[in-house]
């Protein structure tokens, strides 16, 4: 008797009993087959044809930004004029991040190029005054034989001018220096603070004025030369515009991550609208009307700050008087 799985074999392998067949000539299939192989050579190579089109729109598209860029950049590079933008891409993707970026490295770029030339024509301006007085005055002392006094006298006059040009041309050169040629080490600003009082006390002492200082540790790393030059340009700011018989208060300390170097005098302080403006190299506030200097001072200041990744703020304090401050990271 047969086990259960040899029954179940059985059932599935049991034939039908009864079949329907059909059949077509041999002719009529080659006509399909043929058909079929026609559409085939035609109709692939066509549709091929339709894709690459369509492709090469797309893709057209899709890089017409990267192509302006490339046209745009060779043209600025030819003219050396960043004053025309990209056409801004459409949507967030790529494409428009990079029209976007492009276009904003532009605007600062013509910013920097504008700033640059303004400097070399306040540059120019600010130097041809000197050597004026100095071709004019050695002119007049050679026109004819004159007395040894005044000789002597038009040489004074040729080393004052020649001295006031020579801190010019060092300014001008600090404010030209890049940020690499910096010496970046580990200093304190209450050194600093000390070193700027013992260079200008006397001269404050001529004009009357008191040098009050208070020093608190202020460790930093930055370029000892730099802010020894920023800071001494903030304190004979205060001296030259302080009143007789005023008093000037240096100090240094830290207010929680940053290091602080302030210089606050009694003079007349500045106009808010003002502040912004005079840290622009060859400007200079009313009260500085009729006083040397070529207005590089506090530009001075911003650019060491700067590149020693500090700041300069500059408030008018209640009381009366400027109150500068460098502010540097500390690394306490």
């Amino acid at each position: 008797e047969p086990t259960q799985l040899e029954q179940g074999e059985h059932s599935k392998t049991q034939l039908p009993t009864s079949w329907i067949q059909a059949s077509r000539s041999d002719s009529e299939v080659q006509v399909v087959l043929s058909r079929m192989l026609r559409v085939a050579v035609l109709g692939v190579p066509l549709l091929l044809l339709v894709a690459l089109g369509l492709g090469w729109l797309v893709v057209d598209r899709g890089l017409k930004p990267v192509d302006q860029v490339s046209e745009l950049a060779a043209r600025i590079a030819r003219s050396a004029q960043p004053s025309e933008r990209v056409p801004q891409a459409p949507g967030s993707d790529e494409l428009a991040k990079l029209t976007r970026t492009f276009n904003e490295m532009l605007s600062r770029l013509e910013m920097q190029l504008t700033r640059e030339r303004m400097f070399a024509h306040a540059s120019a301006h600010e130097l041809r005054t000197p050597l004026s007085v100095i071709r004019a005055t050695a002119s007049l002392a050679l026109e004819r034989d004159r007395s040894l006094e005044e000789y002597c006298a038009a040489l004074v006059q040729v080393r004052e001018v020649s001295g006031e040009l020579a801190i010019l041309v060092s300014r001008l050169l600090t404010l030209a220096r890049p940020a690499e040629s910096l010496e970046l080490k580990p200093i304190n600003l209450a050194d600093i603070a000390l070193l700027i009082v013992e260079l200008y006390n006397a001269e404050a002492q001529t004009k009357g004025i008191t040098l009050e200082i208070t020093l608190e540790d202020a460790p930093v790393l930055g370029d000892a030369v730099a802010l020894a030059l920023a800071a001494g340009n903030l304190l004979q700011n205060a001296v030259k515009y302080s009143l007789e018989g005023t008093t000037i208060w240096v100090s240094s300390g830290r207010l929680g991550t940053r290091a602080l170097l302030t210089v606050q005098d009694a003079g007349p302080g500045l106009p808010e609208a003002d502040m912004q403006r005079l840290l622009q190299p060859f400007q200079r506030g009313l009260a500085a009307s009729g006083s040397s200097g070529a207005g590089l001072g506090l530009a001075l200041v911003q650019t060491i700050v700067d590149a020693q990744g500090g700041s300069l703020e500059l408030t008018n304090h209640p009381q009366g008087g400027l109150r500068a401050c460098l502010i540097l990271n500390s690394t306490a």
